[in-house]
């Protein structure tokens, strides 16, 4: 995993941002803010917002153990931290188990505490492939999607003034839990968890190129989905309000 991580994170942000890494457990966060903000009381902050983020999901976990393994929707339950809570409204959502939507929960959290810091204006925080985006001007998003020929050759651009979660989910790359073959799924919600948790029911549902046309039929039916593209070895399908793009030969 990070080779891959190595790869798809060569170049992000094109130099736009100030990026810094914080790593802790399974969360391998790639950080970017604008570059008069970086520094390390940020990076500091960020690392306290992970920690929070992680706590309050192991301390679910040590209370009823299924909440780390359902592969369907748990409702919350009394004390939970509302993080967990999101995380189960996100799997409610999108018919998957809380965990599904744990990396775009962990990247949001860290990117709504740094939105609090004094001058920052822009934070992307990428968590495994799920993404919190916070930006001023439009961001281009490139889909990695392993060994299809699609792979970063297509991308949408994700709009600026609103926060966003931008999530990938993948049957052929990474050691998340897959039930499908996509090569990338990805997903744009105003919530970076339910993002997170409908990447991975979409991308559970397809195994072959004929199963991209339901999904995004699936899509187009959810309203709280802003943006749907899906990526099976050739085969590209995309719906919702994002524009997307194509990188030129060379590109």
């Amino acid at each position: 995993m990070d080779t891959v991580h190595r790869r798809y994170r060569e170049g992000m942000g094109g130099g736009r941002f100030r990026s810094f890494p914080v790593t802790v457990g399974e969360s391998d966060l790639w950080i970017g803010v604008n570059p008069e903000a970086a520094g390390p009381d940020l990076e500091a902050l960020a690392l306290d917002a992970c920690l929070t983020a992680r706590a309050a999901i192991r301390d679910a976990i040590a209370r009823r153990p299924e909440f780390a393994s359902a592969l369907a929707p748990l409702p919350p339950v009394p004390g939970d931290a509302p993080v967990v809570v999101d995380m189960c409204r996100a799997g409610a959502l999108a018919g998957t188990g809380p965990m599904a939507a744990v990396a775009g929960a962990v990247a949001r959290e860290v990117g709504r505490r740094l939105l609090q810091a004094p001058g920052v204006t822009e934070v992307v925080v990428e968590n495994g492939g799920d993404l919190f985006v916070r930006v001023t001007a439009p961001l281009a998003c490139r889909v990695f999607a392993g060994a299809s020929p699609l792979s970063d050759r297509v991308g949408v651009w994700v709009p600026a003034g609103v926060e966003l979660g931008v999530c990938t989910s993948s049957g052929t790359v990474g050691p998340s839990l897959s039930l499908g073959l996509a090569d990338a799924v990805m997903v744009a919600c105003a919530d970076a968890a339910v993002a997170d948790a409908w990447a991975t029911s979409l991308a559970n549902r397809v195994r072959a190129p004929a199963d991209v046309e339901p999904a995004l039929a699936l899509a187009r039916g959810r309203p709280e989905l802003l943006s749907c593209l899906v990526v099976i070895g050739q085969t590209l399908g995309a719906c919702g309000g994002f524009d997307l793009f194509v990188v030129p030969d060379g590109g």
